[in-house]
């Protein structure tokens, strides 16, 4: 049974056993991204309620909010990664697709667009704060179709590529971009094949990027399906975060997708594994959904035993909320399970506690 504030929670922020050591990578590379010399990158990893569904992804889901709130803080936030997860992409208005595009399903989950359509693109539509040095980050399949990599129009840049069990990162070097916004442009090129497109970035050398790697309908299940080569999972390790913040609950519990409990919570010790070793981890306990629809309870009751065994701290939005009714009441909710944008503010807000610790 979760006690109230377990593992020495902080009322304030629902942070529940933070201490030192928690994010101290996280906290040193946004050093750096402030003193100008080094970068950073946040990934929120999580379902349609990270993704904004019901909202406008682009300006109103709650990485971009965080993002924002990070930003007006005097943070550094001067880069955008966004997964390319076809049960949403199209309502999302940073994206844009030429020629004709499809799902790539290796697994249960769908993390790739895919065409096979020669000249046809999908463009990410990212503001720039700040002038200065940029890097456009790309990641495919590795028996992926070629790809060509551009800027604003201009000519494609050389692409410098290296692989992760079955994914392949393009990085490519831009020219010193002024502050707005500025558009990279993936398109299909080489003889034959598909081009299966996960995630696009325009990352500042020395800033802090934030990855909106939420994916609507999934559970841990999802992410961890389709074999390490192509599961949701590697493609966030194969992004390099510095810190991770899961947020899956929602789906597991709801019983239309259920998860049993127990498979729940060895779906996300996998999860927090398969991260812990390169960067700091965060697990997020969900706000409260309808009760005549879905039950929370043995899934936060999970949440905070994965995170007693990894020795992670747990963002309880559960607690901070109450319950569905109080949420309701306040006008925070869309429908039984999703915010609206006072309720994806919120939930920003929150999740700024842990990223500006």
């Amino acid at each position: 049974m979760v006690t109230a504030n377990p593992g020495g929670c902080d009322d304030g922020r629902q942070l529940s056993g933070m201490t030192a050591a928690s994010i101290r990578r996280w906290r040193w590379k946004r050093a750096a991204a402030v003193a100008g010399t080094g970068s950073a990158r946040y990934a929120k990893i999580g379902d349609s309620i990270s993704a904004g569904q019901g909202l406008q992804p682009a300006t109103q889901s709650p990485p971009v909010v965080m993002g924002g709130m990070l930003a007006a803080r005097g943070f550094p936030v001067r880069g955008a990664s966004v997964i390319l997860n076809p049960r949403t992409m199209t309502a999302d208005s940073r994206l844009t697709f030429t020629g004709s595009w499809s799902e790539f399903a290796p697994g249960a989950l769908t993390t790739f667009a895919s065409s096979a359509t020669g000249g046809g693109s999908v463009s990410l539509t990212a503001f720039v704060a700040e002038s200065g040095d940029y890097l456009a980050r790309v990641i495919t399949t590795q028996d992926s179709r070629e790809c060509t990599i551009a800027i604003d129009g201009d000519e494609p840049a050389p692409v410098r590529v290296s692989g992760a069990a079955g994914l392949a990162t393009h990085l490519v070097a831009l020219p010193k971009l002024t502050a707005g916004r500025h558009t990279v442009t993936v398109t299909v090129a080489g003889d034959a094949g598909e081009l299966r497109v996960g995630s696009i970035g325009i990352e500042a050398v020395d800033g802090i990027t934030i990855g909106d790697f939420g994916i609507s309908m999934s559970t841990t299940a999802d992410w961890v399906a389709g074999g390490a080569a192509y599961s949701a999972l590697n493609h966030v390790v194969a992004w390099s975060p510095d810190l991770a913040l899961i947020a899956l609950m929602t789906n597991d519990a709801n019983e239309q997708t259920a998860v049993a409990p127990d498979r729940y919570a060895a779906n996300l010790d996998t999860m927090v594994s398969a991260l812990e070793t390169t960067c700091d981890v965060v697990l997020e306990a969900q706000i409260p959904g309808d009760p005549a629809w879905v039950d929370l309870s043995p899934y936060r009751e999970a949440v905070y035993d994965v995170a007693k065994a990894h020795s992670v701290p747990v963002l309880d939005l559960f607690d901070r909320w109450g319950s569905f009714a109080a949420a309701a009441d306040a006008g925070l909710m869309n429908d039984a399970f999703h915010p609206n944008a006072a309720g994806a503010a919120d939930i920003a807000a929150a999740e700024l506690g842990v990223v500006s610790a």
